[in-house]
């Protein structure tokens, strides 16, 4: 029998969004190169974050990731105006 671990590694970074009526935490990964496993990480992710918040015991959370560090400054304001859009 062939047993095949996969490890999941912390997220690159944690942000810490502040909104006019909330707090939202930014899960950011930053990566060029994505392989199948890696997709179905962050696919993953992305519904346990979508869960969590539908729950709303804990403050708010996103997930996202960078595919081009170059466009990150740009990636950053355009999730702000999210929140800031949500909390309004």
């Amino acid at each position: 029998m062939l047993i095949t671990l996969h490890l999941y590694r912390k997220p690159d970074f944690f942000v810490r969004m502040n909104a006019p009526s909330e707090e939202v935490t930014l899960i950011l990964e930053i990566t060029r190169l994505e392989d199948g496993q890696t997709k179905a990480n962050r696919q993953m992710a992305r519904r346990w974050f979508l869960a969590v918040n539908n729950w709303g015991k804990i403050s708010r959370s996103m997930f996202h990731v960078c595919h081009n560090p170059q466009t990150l400054k740009r990636e950053m304001a355009f999730l702000a105006n999210e929140v800031k859009q949500r909390a309004a």
